[in-house]
Parts: C-alpha cells; structure tokens; sequence
C-alpha cells in the first residue's frame, strides 16, 4: 500500500481450516467438528480496503471473474478474498 504496487492478491479463504482437516479425515470425523486456525469469516478484503487499497469479497463462482477484473482494473493495490468451503479437502498429495 505504501507504494501504490498495482498487485492484486487472491485468497481463497477456507478459514484456515485445510491443514487440519486434512489430518483428521484418516481419523474419520473431517468435518463434524471444524478446528479453525484463524478466526472464522476473516475479511481480508476489508483490511485491505482500510489499510487504502481495494477490497472484492467474492461468495459465488459466478462473481470471481468480475471481481478479479475490478480489482485489476482499479490500478491499486487490490485483495480479493473468496470464502471457499471450509470442509473441503484439497488434493496435496
């Protein structure tokens, strides 16, 4: 923000919750009871709007395109935070 660097970051926000869930899913109980590393609906794209940059939360699939073509076309630091489901498990393997 300081420079003005027209960077745009994209989060794809699970709460925090994939390394954890990915252990426990051998013990069999991945997402009965949900272990969030951080705290739950964090609004990286508020902070980033309040620090004087641009902030996009993004909900729904649909919306990730426009909002990435926002936040690009703002010529600013940009953040666009899409909550993505907190009980999915992500192929590392």
């Amino acid at each position: 923000m300081r420079h003005n660097v027209a960077i745009v970051i994209v989060i794809a926000n699970n709460d925090g919750n994939g390394g954890s869930l990915r252990q426990r899913m051998h013990m069999g109980n991945a997402c009965r009871e949900s272990i969030m590393m951080f705290q739950s609906g964090l609004r990286y794209d508020r902070i980033c709007e309040v620090l004087g940059g641009v902030g996009e939360h993004v909900e729904h699939a649909r919306d990730v395109g426009p909002a990435l073509e926002r936040a690009i076309a703002s010529g600013r630091p940009a953040c666009v935070n899409i909550a993505i489901d907190s009980c999915a498990i992500f192929p590392f393997d």
